[in-house]
């Protein structure tokens, strides 16, 4: 099943808001995906490393639970949604598609 995401068109005379829905193929769904899993394990590795150095700034015992409960809290902060850059993606290219719509209008 692929993304879809949908977004108000700018019409000359509104009566109802016209939505335009945007599809991301499964390639770039999948794409998507892997981008935001790889970035999430390095957001992870550095919220271990931050949560050993608050822990050993407070003065406390390094257990690995701590360590994990920590870190856990700052990636839960601070990680990417998958959604959020398949959003970001169907943005993109709905502004594409209103950029090619205008200008064609305007040269003709």
């Amino acid at each position: 099943m692929t993304y879809t995401k949908s977004f108000p068109v700018l019409v000359k005379r509104p009566v109802y808001t016209k939505w335009e829905e945007v599809c991301l193929s499964e390639d770039e769904e999948f794409k998507q995906e892997e981008r935001v899993r790889k970035k999430n394990i390095v957001k992870m590795k550095q919220c271990i490393e931050d949560s050993k150095q608050v822990l050993y700034d407070m003065g406390l015992k390094q257990f690995t639970s701590a360590v994990a409960d920590v870190a856990v809290a700052l990636f839960n902060k601070t990680a990417s949604s998958p959604s959020s850059l398949k959003t970001d993606l169907c943005r993109q290219k709905f502004d594409q598609s209103e950029i090619c719509r205008f200008t064609e209008k305007k040269k003709v």
